[in-house]
């Protein structure tokens, strides 16, 4: 069922008499990408918990910053892995699960940084 992430009641409405919520916030890569995945991850967890939704399964992250000790931030992963721990601290059954990254993003807005010299300047790292 489709849910504004930026409408609480929308969120509410969408999840009446649901029993499990699976969640994976979609990622638009601007200036407030970091900011919105936080406000929209956390949004879904508080709509969760307020209505009595017994389990809530969220699509993180490794957060890249902190694995690199600050050198390689990336906003999106970091923003999933800052939302799973709030989740982890909220009243709910809660699991999580971490792809790294989807194989079309390889081609894509990530092939530039995979290309040449370039590659060494922009490790993703992994746990």
């Amino acid at each position: 069922m489709k849910g504004e992430l930026d409408h609480e009641e929308c969120l509410k409405q969408a999840l009446q008499g649901a029993h499990t919520m699976f969640a994976m916030t979609r990622t638009i890569y601007d200036d407030q990408a970091k900011s919105r995945e936080v406000r929209h991850g956390k949004a879904i967890a508080d709509t969760t918990v307020a209505t009595g939704v017994q389990y809530l399964i969220y699509s993180s992250e490794s957060h890249a910053g902190n694995i690199s000790g600050g050198t390689y931030p990336i906003d999106a992963y970091d923003a999933k892995a800052d939302v799973e721990q709030y989740i982890r601290s909220l009243p709910i059954r809660s699991a999580f699960f971490a792809l790294g990254t989807f194989m079309q993003n390889i081609g894509g807005m990530m092939a530039t940084a995979c290309r040449g010299r370039h590659l060494r300047d922009r490790q993703y790292p992994h746990p």
